[in-house]
């Protein structure tokens, strides 16, 4: 049986600019779940917010339409509505600000910052940052939910806090051993100079991330989301018409309005995401497929280690210590 939780959904109007966030491990299927979503009228896909600012924006990073960032005349027109222009933002400033409070080992004291309502003034100074750069993608764009597939739970603490915006959690679970053969792969991305490597880590380090983020999506997602689920990335592939159906109806969305070109095939159009993976400049016909080149090309021994470390979660979200269920 497919795993899947859910909280009470929005009703369809509840509130006039939704959050629709992607959380979970890296590597999970976020960057394809949420270009398919982008798709679907009055949805913008912004890519992964919480990556927007780093020290390559005024130069490299490159927008999903395939412009840099600086020359969309979306982000453009973003940047002028939310900031007075991106030549009035300190983007270092921004930086330091994601860095000191939205990665994971900062979590407790965005959790503090949470629970007790007492902030710093660095965090209200993020926030309200935060609060301008969404109300200005909500009224240049015209889009009622913004797709944000930043995925970390520390960054979404602060974007739960953004006053006047309804936030909807999905948790995207994948198998962990598919999660780490994908950190192991090598892959190249292009920004507006060079070509990059990407960043890989070990089968132990994604493992121990896929517990961290999975379990602190357990602990906080109800508390601070306006709706939560949590939904493997399996399950989508399988029925996408009934998952993708799932996730609108969490943020209030009548019915799946998104075109298919195929069995399991979309017909993507480009997008404006700022920041994700290489999927994200993808257009035209997409077929989601399981990709389980994993179960022939990770070791045994690596296979043993993944299921040794995260037995609990694979458990719990259904997926035996075999293929997965």
């Amino acid at each position: 049986m497919p795993f899947s939780r859910s909280m009470t959904a929005l009703s369809a109007g509840d509130r006039p600019s939704t959050v629709l966030y992607l959380a979970g491990a890296g590597r999970s299927g976020g960057t394809i779940v949420s270009s398919i979503l982008g798709n679907q009228p009055g949805f913008f896909y912004a890519g992964e917010l919480r990556d927007l600012w780093t020290s390559g924006l005024r130069h490299e990073k490159m927008c999903g339409c395939g412009k840099r960032v600086v020359d969309c005349d979306v982000w453009q027109a973003i940047f002028q509505r939310a900031y007075g222009g991106l030549d009035a933002i300190d983007t270092a400033e921004m930086t330091r600000l994601r860095d000191a409070h939205s990665r994971t080992h900062r979590l407790g004291a965005a959790l503090l910052m949470r629970a007790s309502g007492r902030t710093t003034a660095s965090q209200r100074l993020y926030v309200d940052r935060l609060r301008a750069l969404h109300n200005a993608i909500r009224d240049v764009t015209g889009c009622r939910v913004i797709v944000d597939a930043s995925r970390l739970a520390s960054y979404g603490l602060f974007v739960s806090a953004i006053p006047d915006i309804a936030m909807c959690v999905v948790q995207l679970i994948r198998d962990p051993r598919a999660v780490a053969f994908s950190w192991t792969r090598k892959r190249r991305a292009r920004t507006a100079t060079r070509e990059v490597d990407l960043r890989q880590q070990s089968v132990a380090r994604s493992a121990i991330d896929w517990n961290a983020q999975n379990l602190s999506g357990e602990l906080l997602w109800h508390r601070v989301a306006r709706a939560s689920m949590f939904m493997r990335y399996e399950d989508i592939v399988w029925d996408p018409a009934a998952g993708l159906g799932r996730i609108l109806a969490l943020t209030g969305e009548p019915e799946l309005r998104i075109k298919f070109a195929g069995p399991n095939t979309y017909d993507l159009a480009p997008n404006h995401s700022v920041a994700g993976n290489a999927y994200r400049t993808q257009t035209g016909p997409v077929t989601l497929t399981l990709d389980d080149e994993w179960r022939a090309a990770l070791p045994v021994s690596a296979r043993r280690l993944v299921a040794l470390l995260c037995w609990p979660g694979m458990l719990r979200y259904g997926y035996g210590p075999g293929p997965a269920a």
